[in-house]
């Protein structure tokens, strides 16, 4: 493998992107070459395995199952010959018949009986359990499942460089990135709600998130008014929580407001190009990405408000000026959205299972401890769900937490038959396309979150858990699809919520959350589907140890977003399957997560309390 990575358009010569790289594949390259349709990057297994010995054990299953598919394919070649002559000699008999042999009709009935009784007999011998197609095909499921639980199972060179095209894309956007940190003058210190931040100390692409943040904040105060605080509303009343964005720096508005305001036309069209250089870039190995780059502007990403093109001017016709009025129809067709998923909430099953007032959705509720996760439908109409323990069920557990009148979440909790206790936040991902409403579950919390700020949604969470009295000891598990999961990534790496609380694991699907840096204590599982583009904005690979795994799979390809993105369709899904095929990692993290979360005992008693969240303004 060459050094030389990317070309950028002037031909410069890239083997590293900073702490934005592909990573050296060379060096990790054992790490990647794990899994079939998987690719495994990280995770441990207990196993203390003999490689001598297994090699010989799988080469021997190996040449088992070559010598069966061979005898398979020799009784196959039999079958086709005697098919043949059976054919032949039954068309002369059939011949000798019309021509007046009266003894040809004995011949074929014997003949047809003969050959009845032969495919009786092939079958079995190719396809019943002893058959030799069969065995050879259960002989490869074995060497196949040896392999996959002893972490020894390796990718053809064709699917590691099919797996390696989710690295093209993540480069794409740390360059992306590079272009837009490179243009702003970053200060190199300042100052948000007393923390004070290094521009050293970040990279392009937690700097390009900065911007988007305070960019994206200045448009929704321009709509909705300014906004420093969220209401936490509970069963216990409505707590008001400070939060402190980018658009507060003073360092901030200075530099960011003198880079809007000297923007010409020129300059515009200058860094247009460039982009467009790099999108050029990955349209020589992906030509539906670099169409992604240019049509869509990657509308669904970090990247939405700077590149979609308008007349061949996008910074002008984005920054400039206060409120641009094509963002002030684009949010009110989202409030539009909020307002017809708020008149249809009464349909749903969230209501059904929590109710439709605020006062009757905030109450504590019983968890049934059925472990399929389904939920009940009562006499009433109402629905009882039961406390989900399969990865796929606590994803698809998000089916009813619709929001209503702003964000919500949920804190599980439980307690087994020998009195260990356990806790569960699982949160939702984006709600609505805009940013600054009350919906806080929204593309300025997406930005907030890539670029490391602490926002509304992950104080509101740890205040829930103080709130319902959440013990240091008490191991918690923190949940998430696409923003909810940089959420739990940032939680499990705030040093204040982990010594206050004792985060054990952390699982995200679809997420973009390479930037958080978690201790190696907290075990994570992260999904990706390499077609998704969300979870490459981080524009690096997760880096892998022994506790945290990322886990790749080309699960569902296509061009929209939604569709690749999905959390019940594809990621869902995918963890069903995934645990389905039993990887020695995967199961491990599934039985050390089961044991510290008190999934091994038998759970006495499951309650879950739901919290809603809205931004205030003024």
């Amino acid at each position: 493998m060459s050094d030389t990575l990317l070309l950028d358009p002037t031909g410069t010569s890239h083997s590293q992107f900073d702490q934005l790289s592909w990573y050296n594949l060379e060096k990790n390259r054992e790490a990647f070459i794990r899994s079939d349709d998987y690719l495994i990057d990280g995770g441990a297994t207990p196993l203390c395995v003999d490689t001598v010995e297994l090699e010989a054990m799988s080469q021997g299953l190996s040449l088992a199952r070559d010598r069966l598919e061979g005898l398979g394919q020799q009784v196959l070649a039999v079958h086709q010959d005697l098919f043949f002559r059976y054919l032949t000699e039954l068309d002369f008999l059939n011949q000798s018949l019309a021509a007046g042999n009266e003894g040809a009709a004995e011949k074929i009935s014997r003949l047809m009986a003969a050959w009845a009784q032969f495919e009786n007999d092939y079958y079995p011998v190719q396809y019943d359990r002893c058959g030799a197609r069969r065995l050879a095909s259960d002989t490869g499921e074995l060497s196949l499942a040896l392999a996959r639980a002893t972490g020894t199972y390796e990718l053809t060179e064709d699917q590691v460089n099919k797996m390696m095209r989710i690295y093209l894309e993540q480069s794409a956007f740390s360059l992306l990135a590079k272009k837009i940190s490179g243009s702003l003058e970053f200060p190199e210190t300042f100052t948000v709600g007393g923390k004070t931040y290094f521009a050293k100390d970040l990279n392009d692409i937690q700097k390009a998130a900065i911007f988007l943040s305070w960019w994206q904040a200045k448009q929704g105060e321009d709509i909705f008014g300014s906004s420093h605080s969220v209401t936490l509303h509970s069963q216990d009343g409505d707590v008001s929580i400070p939060v402190d964005g980018f658009e507060d720096s003073p360092e901030l508005n200075e530099a960011f407001a003198k880079y809007i305001s000297r923007l010409s036309p020129e300059e515009s069209k200058k860094i247009q190009d460039q982009i467009f250089g790099y999108a050029k870039i990955a349209d020589q190995d992906e030509p539906w990405l670099g169409r992604l780059a240019r049509f869509t502007g990657l509308q669904a990403t970090v990247f939405a408000a700077l590149f979609l093109p308008r007349g061949g001017k996008i910074f002008e016709d984005i920054l400039r000026g206060p409120g641009p009025d094509w963002y002030r129809l684009f949010s009110d067709s989202q409030a539009q959205s909020r307002a017809e998923k708020d008149q249809k909430f009464a349909k749903t099953v969230t209501a059904k299972s929590v109710g439709t007032t605020r006062a009757k959705r905030l109450e504590e509720r019983q968890l049934g401890l059925d472990p399929s996760g389904d939920c009940i439908a009562n006499g009433d109409g109402t629905m009882t769900r039961n406390l989900p323990h399969e990865l796929g069920d606590t994803f698809r557990y998000a089916n009813t937490q619709d929001p209503q009148e702003g964000g919500a979440f949920e804190i599980q909790q439980w307690e087994t038959a020998s009195g260990k206790k356990g806790a569960r936040v699982i949160l939702r991902g984006t709600e609505t396309w805009d940013a600054g409403s009350e919906q806080v579950q929204d593309m300025l919390t997406n930005t907030e979150s890539v670029a490391g700020l602490q926002t509304g949604v992950e104080k509101a969470v740890a205040e829930a858990l103080e709130q319902l009295g959440v013990s240091a000891d008490t191991p918690v598990e923190l949940v998430g699809h696409s923003q909810a999961g940089i959420v739990a990534s940032n939680l499990a790496a705030d040093s204040g919520f982990t010594k206050r609380f004792n985060v054990q694991t952390v699982i995200t699907a679809g997420s973009p959350v390479a930037n958080a840096p978690i201790p190696e204590k907290i075990k994570t599982l992260n999904l990706e589907n390499i077609y998704d583009h969300v979870p490459k904005l981080d524009g690096a690979i997760n880096p892998p140890s022994p506790n945290h795994i990322t886990v790749y799979k080309d699960y569902k390809k296509g061009l929209n977003p939604e569709e690749v993105h999905n959390r019940d369709a594809v990621y869902a899904e995918m963890m069903d399957e995934l645990q389905s095929f039993h990887y020695a990692e995967v199961d491990n993290f599934l039985e050390c997560r089961d044991k510290v979360m008190g999934f091994d005992e038998e759970i006495v008693k499951a309650t879950t309390q739901r919290f809603e969240i809205e931004r205030n303004y003024g």
